[in-house]
């Protein structure tokens, strides 16, 4: 594609000879997202939807794409030891997330990142990080507000989660049978992490039908994730903006990729509480780093007693 479509209008239509390049660029792009590259993967997904009526913008964005993918051609995943812990000290943990009416059909995007982690990881301070599993995807049904997307990531990652950790159990020799699936998981610990305070609070606070979010549709997926959250023991976390390493799943260009960018300096991540619940600008406009300060990290529902009494209930109503 090259020089031939400089000095054309960004709104011009790509011809078919240039549409059919730009598959075969986005194809070998998507390979190495889906293979080592995950910070790629939103992008990646964003300009293959336009493929069928691109522009000359979209030919741009996909030439940038692949000299930054070039550029970055050494990064790589990284898995380590963790100290050669027990494998049930291990932590699964995923972040999901979600970016409203962000396609060009007014669709949205949802994308979750999974890894393992040590036991360190639970109490808030930094540990080694693997990335084990990624999706960038259409999310099924368009929605009329961010928390109706952000549901649908949670449904999807919920049962990632679930996966994940049904698999580790049976690498390690577990016998997997299905009346005992919910007892096999929770021989590990699993982490379910999200930048949405809508949606943490309807999963850690709220017990109305609804869980209090306008989308009827939204209230009951994220009911359903309740309810299977609660049955296999998932910790549920908040963290803003730019902790959330899920980003680069649901959003395109350098500004998302930043997060996941900075994890692959170490391969090192934390998820520490913050009490405050201090949005991601806010802590970019004074100066604060991606995580709190303190190093506690939990979720309401351990952190007082009503939300103690709060999830009995709901353990109880649901027959968990």
């Amino acid at each position: 594609m090259g020089d031939k479509f400089r000095g054309r209008k960004d709104t011009e239509e790509a011809s078919a000879k240039e549409i059919s390049v730009m598959r075969g660029v986005l194809g070998t792009c998507q390979w190495r997202a889906q293979q080592q590259a995950p910070q790629y993967a939103a992008e990646v997904g964003l300009l293959l939807s336009t493929a069928a009526s691109a522009t000359i913008k979209d030919l741009k964005a996909t030439n940038k794409l692949a000299r930054d993918m070039r550029h970055h051609s050494k990064m790589r995943l990284r898995f380590h030891h963790h100290d050669y812990q027990h494998w049930t000290d291990l932590v699964q943990v995923l972040w999901a997330d979600a970016s409203e009416g962000n396609r060009h059909d007014g669709s949205s995007t949802c994308g979750y990142v999974g890894g393992v982690t040590g036991k360190n990881f639970k109490s808030g301070k930094e540990d080694d990080v693997d990335i084990v599993s990624w999706r960038a995807f259409k999310a099924p049904r368009k929605v009329a507000g961010s928390n109706g997307a952000e549901s649908q990531a949670i449904e999807f990652a919920e049962e990632a989660l679930w996966l994940q950790r049904l698999m580790w159990c049976e690498v390690h020799g577990v016998r997997v049978e299905r009346w005992k699936w919910n007892s096999i998981v929770k021989l590990v610990g699993g982490i379910l992490i999200t930048d949405s305070r809508g949606i943490y609070d309807g999963l850690t606070r709220h017990e109305s039908p609804q869980l209090k979010l306008r989308s009827l549709r939204g209230g009951e997926e994220l009911g359903a994730a309740k309810q299977q959250i609660l049955a296999t023991d998932v910790e549920v976390r908040w963290v803003n903006g730019m902790a959330e390493l899920a980003d680069a799943m649901t959003k395109a260009g350098t500004v998302a990729r930043k997060t996941f960018g900075e994890y692959l300096i170490n391969y090192r991540w934390k998820c520490s509480y913050d009490e405050r619940f201090e949005a991601g600008k806010k802590r970019q406009a004074r100066g604060a780093g991606r995580h709190a300060e303190t190093a506690e990290a939990s979720t309401l529902m351990e952190d007082d007693n009503f939300s103690e009494n709060l999830k009995a209930l709901l353990k109880e109503k649901y027959s968990l």
